[in-house]
């Protein structure tokens, strides 16, 4: 049940009770709970979820013909089981915690979210605790600087800690950086995404105008663009909000393409929103 009460200023608010509990609920976050109701038959809630998420994928390389936005450059090869299993940094100074957040998935294509705090050995090719699908972020867990590229791959051929086959690659963490870049993830069986805001800018490297494809993978299914949009190097950054939110349902996935009018173009792009879990 919703009740509509007052705040101090006498605007309207929406107000629902939770396990006893009164709290203010957001216009577009009910309209978005019922289309899900109505649209999959499920009953879902951002409150008891208490999550968001900001997505943000960075290129200095963005060139003629479509590619993801993420530190790597070129395409990612998604996979259908789990096989990205192991990790190093092109340094041998890299060592201590990373952590790695990704998906499973089992035989049915359901995803399952994993967080794994693994431990770095310098160009020394290492296993991750969990295999996985999916692999969305890798971060720096230490106080320590990182010093070369980090990668997170599966089981191929290391050369000084990089992988020796490009479409192995799941996530790249640039040297210098603390961090991936990857405009893309994954939902879980258990959670729908309520995509509110995507924003994308092109670098002055290059003079270029750039396209920007939001494109969702529902579960066994094709990418397909949700949203496109134009960006030039004259100009500065898109933000768009999106009202009503776009409802991403849960084994999906979610990437931001790019395609520039000249090689070698920098950009960036990102997305954020609420997550809600199944009640």
């Amino acid at each position: 049940m919703i009740l509509t009460g007052k705040n101090h200023d006498g605007q309207p608010n929406n107000l629902r009770a939770t396990n006893g509990e009164l709290h203010q609920v957001d216009f577009w976050c009910a309209h978005a709970e019922r289309v899900v109701w109505d649209t999959y038959g499920d009953r879902v809630s951002v409150y008891e979820k208490a999550k968001d998420l900001l997505k943000f994928g960075a290129s200095d390389d963005i060139d003629t013909s479509l590619e993801l936005v993420w530190n790597q450059g070129g395409n990612e090869t998604l996979v259908s089981s789990n096989i990205i299993t192991h990790f190093a940094s092109s340094s041998g100074s890299d060592t201590g915690s990373m952590k790695v957040e990704g998906h499973t998935v089992d035989g049915s294509g359901n995803f399952t979210f994993v967080v794994q705090d693994v431990t770095l050995a310098g160009q020394t090719k290492t296993a991750l605790t969990t295999p996985l699908a999916r692999t969305s972020r890798a971060y720096n867990n230490t106080g320590t600087d990182w010093v070369g590229d980090i990668y997170v791959a599966e089981d191929v051929t290391f050369t000084a800690g990089v992988p020796q086959t490009a479409s192995a690659i799941h996530v790249k963490v640039n040297a210098g950086e603390n961090q991936t870049a990857k405009a893309a993830t994954t939902f879980s069986q258990n959670d729908y995404f309520f995509l509110t805001n995507f924003y994308a800018s092109v670098g002055q490297k290059t003079a270029a105008t750039v396209d920007f494809y939001l494109q969702v993978a529902l579960k066994d299914k094709v990418f397909r663009n949700q949203f496109i949009y134009d960006a030039a190097s004259t100009g500065g950054i898109i933000n768009y909000d999106f009202r009503p939110f776009v409802i991403i349902p849960p084994n999906s996935d979610v990437r931001i393409m790019a395609l520039s009018s000249a090689n070698d173009t920098s950009c960036d792009a990102g997305f954020n929103g609420l997550l809600a879990i199944k009640v």
